[in-house]
């Protein structure tokens, strides 16, 4: 899986520290510091640019997983992810929020 392999890499904690410094250290939508994140505007399942500090935005854990959630929310209907998000759905479990 490509992820895990950026994930582990060297050249992804240079650039993922990069990212951070030029954001202040703070989420770049809601100003909170603490436990940041480093999103994929461009997911790499999509083709997104792994390296790319214009591919990454800084962010929070909370709006981490309200923009995770919102992306998934415009899965087309027949996507696997999809799919599930909408089985959980059915037995009581919302994925999405």
């Amino acid at each position: 899986m490509l992820s895990r392999a950026v994930y582990a890499s060297l050249r992804w904690r240079h650039v993922r520290r990069k990212a951070l410094k030029r954001a202040n250290y703070e989420c770049e939508r809601c100003a909170r510091v603490g436990r940041l994140e480093v999103h994929h505007k461009e997911p790499l399942a999509k083709g997104g640019a792994p390296y790319d500090l214009r591919n990454l935005e800084v962010l929070c854990r909370p709006c981490h997983f309200a923009e995770t959630a919102e992306q998934n929310r415009r899965l087309p209907p027949d996507h696997p992810r999809r799919q599930l998000i909408d089985l959980a759905r059915q037995r009581g479990k919302d994925l999405t929020t």
